[in-house]
């Protein structure tokens, strides 16, 4: 209970402080500018621009989450950026009071948490916007076939909204936190930022390189490749293990930073 409340006392304080984080505005205005630039693509090249009413929830799935191309390239160096001031030392009063172990613990739990609140914040916006834009109901389509959450989508598209911006705040979460790993592993900020999405794109061509019929080897379910495509017709069991795969490679990372004697400074 004691490290329950000291955690909670230090993130209260890194919430408090996000206002002041000009990357935190940077990717907002990334990501929702990316959701109504998409939605009007996606509207022109599909037959939904033939309905009289387009409405909310299929405004925010046009533009969120089906074939968003910008979204899928850039999520995880997002993920990685929004906090990475904080990446490498923290001077404020919390940390300072703390071992340095127990401060990276903390730090490294902080920014998986608010990173995944971001993606969440970010995405309600975009469903707000799309309200303003278009207060029409929405009439469900065919165009998300084989897609993640399909079953939720039959039965609510609002549930279905809500699954992918939960699906986007875990996978916000395990970037970040690998992120925060690498930084503190080499000492270099920029590299933690920039490794985890370059990562995710390379080694599916290294496999595929290496392995024949990489689609169908073991390769598919670790590599996280089009994780963030949802609507990529890939099998819901890979989405889950590509997640993980990330998460336990921040998860030793981390434990490895930790075992040095957490950060340098604090």
């Amino acid at each position: 209970n004691i490290m329950l409340n000291d955690f909670f006392k230090v993130f209260v304080s890194d919430l408090k402080r996000c206002i002041r984080n000009k990357h935190l505005y940077i990717c907002l205005l990334l990501m929702a500018i990316s959701c109504i630039a998409i939605l009007y693509r996606n509207v022109q090249i599909t037959e939904i621009s033939n309905q009289k009413m387009i409405g909310t929830l299929n405004s925010f799935i046009y533009g969120a989450v089906y074939d968003n191309p910008i979204m899928a390239l850039f999520a995880p160096f997002i993920a990685s950026f929004v906090f990475c001031r904080e990446f490498l030392t923290d001077g404020s009063e919390p940390y300072q009071k703390m071992p340095k172990q127990t401060a990276y613990r903390f730090k490294a739990l902080s920014i998986s948490i608010r990173t995944g609140l971001f993606f969440m914040f970010s995405y309600m916006l975009v469903l707000l916007i799309m309200l303003c834009l278009d207060s029409d109901p929405s009439i469900r389509q065919n165009y998300l076939a084989g897609s993640l959450f399909i079953t939720v989508y039959d039965r609510s598209m609002l549930l279905y909204c809500i699954c992918f911006i939960a699906f986007s705040m875990i996978y916000a979460g395990a970037y970040s936190l690998l992120a925060f790993g690498l930084s503190n592993l080499f000492n270099r900020l920029y590299e933690g930022v920039i490794l985890p999405g370059v990562a995710s794109y390379l080694l599916i061509y290294v496999a595929a390189a290496l392995v024949p019929n990489v689609s169908n080897s073991v390769f598919a379910y670790i590599v996280p490749f089009q994780t963030y495509d949802t609507t990529s017709g890939m099998e819901a069991n890979r989405y889950f293990w590509q997640i993980a795969t990330v998460f336990a490679a921040a998860l030793i990372i981390n434990a490895i930073v930790i075992r040095k004697n957490g950060w340098k400074e604090v």
